[in-house]
């Protein structure tokens, strides 16, 4: 069945007038939002759908967050983020002013999709090449470039994220122990105000930041084993995110990182979580 996008909503007045009044007539996104309807013109976009019954809206929110997401090495929470606070992303994506955001997780669910099927990916090609067709100047990735990088950026994320889950909860139930076991860097490199300073976009950095963590995930764990508070649940989500994004090998500990989004959604439900809202 062909989905077209001749259903797409078309940019909220409030929207419209926010994002022209801030940036201009020549901001990028502003330009997608202009182009939305000859960006995704003639795609089909059944391909990217999951499970078989989604309308043009999900799956064009889909891809173009993703887009949007490699264009500004943006991971998942702040992808969501962007699209509740930023006049420029709502105006690209066709969304309200008060536009609620969604369940971030779904944008791994998307790429895993995407990972798994070739035709998937082929029509997130299509999107691209228009996209650089459009916009000088723009990066010319392919599908699978695009996807990697988001996945690499938002593993990153999640990382942080479930150290500082470990950090957070020790330092309310055990501040004078977390003052006296913290390593100096914790406080920027766990620090959720500093997350999007702190995530590279080349592989080699990426790496080098993982096994960065995981070395303070390390020595965190293990102190806490020695005398800590118990902060079981936090420790729980930090073992289940290692598990998930590295892999012990006979000479070294490998991340999985740009290739992990099939371990990073393999057991959540996302039957009854809330979809994209229109």
């Amino acid at each position: 069945m062909l989905i077209s996008v001749s259903r797409l909503p078309p940019v909220p007045g409030s929207t419209a007038y926010i994002a022209k009044t801030v940036f201009g007539r020549e901001n990028r996104y502003q330009i997608i939002g202009d182009q939305a309807e000859r960006l995704l013109a003639d795609i089909d976009l059944a391909p990217l759908d999951p499970i078989g019954n989604q309308t043009a809206w999900p799956l064009t929110m889909c891809a173009l967050v993703t887009v949007l997401q490699y264009l500004e090495n943006l991971p998942d929470q702040q992808a969501e983020a962007a699209t509740r606070v930023r006049p420029d992303w709502k105006y690209a994506l066709h969304l309200p002013a008060a536009y609620p955001g969604f369940d971030h997780r779904r944008l791994c669910e998307f790429r895993r999709h995407l990972r798994q099927q070739p035709a998937a990916r082929l029509t997130l090609q299509h999107i691209l090449d228009r996209l650089s067709e459009m916009i000088a100047g723009q990066p010319d990735p392919t599908a699978d470039e695009v996807l990697s990088a988001v996945c690499a950026v938002s593993c990153l994320e999640r990382l942080i994220e479930a150290v500082h889950l470990v950090l957070e909860a020790v330092a309310v139930s055990s501040p004078e122990w977390l003052r006296a076991n913290a390593r100096p860097h914790w406080y920027e490199r766990y620090n959720r105000l500093q997350l999007i300073h702190l995530l590279p976009r080349s592989r080699e950095e990426q790496v080098r930041l993982a096994r960065a963590i995981d070395a303070d995930a390390v020595y965190l764990l293990n102190a806490l084993a020695v005398d800590g508070p118990a902060v079981l649940s936090e420790v729980r989500t930090l073992w289940l995110e290692w598990d998930r994004q590295f892999s012990q090998s006979a000479q070294q500990l490998e991340w999985c990182g740009s290739a992990c989004c099939d371990r990073a959604c393999r057991d959540e439900s996302l039957a009854t979580r809330p979809r994209f809202a229109s």
